[in-house]
């Protein structure tokens, strides 16, 4: 498991240095503090965890995602 982690973040950063839209998030700690249940299944992550993950890639990539509003040549 820890030879094919290693491997993903090699690509993974691989992928950041080819192209500069990539990002690369690492959630791999995500779930040390998590109080709750975080796995109802091997695969599959409870509702209160799949909040957890959705706010952690929200706050990770919502700077990028963030636009100023501009004029389309209108004059005002």
């Amino acid at each position: 498991m820890q030879q094919g982690y290693v491997r993903l973040v090699e690509a993974a950063n691989q992928a950041v240095q080819a192209s500069e839209n990539a990002k690369v998030v690492n959630l791999y700690r995500l779930y040390e503090t998590f109080k709750e249940q975080a796995f109802y299944s091997p695969t599959g992550l409870t509702e209160a965890e799949n909040t957890a993950l959705a706010e952690a890639l929200y706050q990770a990539i919502a700077s990028d995602l963030a636009v100023s509003p501009q004029s389309f040549g209108a004059v005002l």
